[in-house]
């Protein structure tokens, strides 16, 4: 079973991307939440048209959300779901919202915001490297950060 194969792991990093029709987003974290009791740290990839608390998008991150529910709403609400659910669990979870991912060389200089993305990009590799930091920043614990360049 599950528990029994994620024993001695501290982190599972997820980075499944959602057609949003299978939810095999929103089913994972859900199976994961019986992993909860052991301590297991969970860094997921989200994005940033997925609305969180305390969310003061300026205008032309509003307009980009929009955007993406227009094109990809069925995978963008099952990412708001595997939030809603993530914050409503027992999780010890880390949901980044990168804006925008393009094939850039690293910058090496990436933040992570609450409010509004620091930057409309971030690279893959920057991205990859965020995710590490996330598992071990205490934090960004149980919060769902935009990440990307700074400016």
């Amino acid at each position: 079973d599950l528990i029994s194969a994620l024993e001695g792991v501290d982190v599972v990093f997820g980075c499944l991307a959602s057609n949003g029709v299978d939810r095999i987003c929103l089913n994972t974290t859900k199976l994961l939440q019986d992993c909860a009791l052991n301590g297991l740290r969970y860094v997921l990839i989200g994005g940033a048209a997925v609305d969180a608390e305390n969310d003061k998008k300026g205008f032309m991150d509003r307009f980009a959300s929009r955007m993406t529910r227009l094109f990809a709403g069925k995978m963008v609400a099952e990412r708001q779901a595997e939030l809603n659910f993530l914050q409503n669990s027992h999780l010890n979870y880390t949901f980044l919202r990168p804006p925008q991912l393009v094939d850039k060389p690293a910058r090496e200089a990436f933040a992570f915001t609450f409010d509004k993305p620091a930057y409309f990009r971030i690279s893959r590799r920057d991205l990859a490297m965020a995710m590490l930091a996330a598992a071990t920043d205490d934090a960004l614990k149980k919060r769902a950060p935009f990440v990307s360049w700074l400016k």
